[in-house]
């Protein structure tokens, strides 16, 4: 493989899956064409269907000379969208960025080196949150440089696939991202990455992960609990052997219902018939009414 100026020898291919956010699209794109970095292939993989949203996409796309654009030929999705770009990349290494989503300065320089110098297959890294729901930002550090299976399973994976840098070849070896996981589909792809090598975390804030209502698959109730059903009959033996299937359910209860509790854009009313639905005892069914807006405690307190 040729060097570029910067003595860059290894090609790493960017996959941007988008779907209907092609405002955000271009600000994605240009915080990867701002890299130092600068032997990278870019894939904007299209996961709409409606030829207008296809024609946005085309049309910034159409703006920059050095992106590729993919359309999704694997099954309609988050998950086939970045299939497709793994099977299409020319690159040993993948980085993937949702559309809207960005990379901070030197996000490719730097995993890529500690990618390499570490030896994993896959790494993370630490993120600034945007919160576009309640207009805020913190950034999140993980306390721990190391991902594991036992990790995994207690739901400690990173918050999105902006995070990662892996070996094509070691996604290609596990699989893919399994197509037929509703919801996660993320959590899915690390335990089988950590079964087939080392995944490192970079300490450093390198991307910026952003949250909002629209279209957010992890505060859709009924996917959420069709995906945690799926992935313990995938898992069942290995998740009781881990952690048990109890306490995987606790897991989920604790990292997730917040999150729907929190995000999610039900009413007040069915919010609190949805928290009254969940087996949670004691100290964690408190845990979860103190995290409810005021406005749905005043709810609670009228029932």
């Amino acid at each position: 493989m040729k060097k570029n100026k910067n003595n860059s020898i290894c090609l790493v291919t960017v996959v941007i899956p988008t779907y209907k956010r092609s405002k955000l699209l271009e600000s994605a794109i240009i915080s990867v064409l701002n890299q130092s970095y600068e032997n990278l292939e870019i894939l904007v993989v299209d996961d709409n269907s409606d030829g207008c949203e296809q024609d946005k996409v085309q049309k910034i796309i159409a703006k920059f000379n050095n992106v590729e654009y993919l359309k999704n030929f694997r099954k309609k999705g988050g998950c086939g969208a970045r299939n497709s770009g793994i099977l299409k990349a020319s690159g040993d290494f993948i980085a993937f960025l949702d559309d809207d989503d960005i990379f901070l300065k030197g996000k490719i320089h730097n995993q890529l080196k500690h990618l390499i110098d570490t030896g994993g297959n896959a790494s993370f890294t630490d993120y600034v949150l945007n919160d576009r729901i309640y207009n805020k930002k913190k950034n999140v550090v993980k306390n721990f440089n190391k991902l594991d299976s036992h990790q995994i399973l207690n739901f400690e994976v990173p918050a999105s696939t902006t995070l990662m840098m892996a070996k094509r070849q070691s996604l290609i070896d596990v699989g893919l991202f399994d197509e037929n996981l509703p919801s996660f589909q993320d959590l899915d792809l690390w335990y089988r990455l950590s079964k087939n090598g080392p995944i490192f975390k970079y300490n450093g804030l390198l991307s910026e992960f952003t949250i909002h209502l629209e279209d957010r698959v992890s505060i859709n109730i009924d996917k959420r609990a069709t995906g945690l059903n799926k992935l313990i009959d995938k898992w069942k033996n290995e998740i009781e052997l881990i952690v048990g299937v109890k306490k995987f359910y606790d897991f989920y209860y604790r990292e997730s219902i917040y999150n729907v509790i929190k995000y999610s854009n039900l009413s007040y009313k069915e919010k609190f018939k949805y928290y009254l639905t969940l087996n949670l005892k004691g100290e964690t069914k408190l845990k979860y009414l103190a995290v409810l807006p005021y406005n749905l405690i005043n709810f609670v307190k009228t029932q």
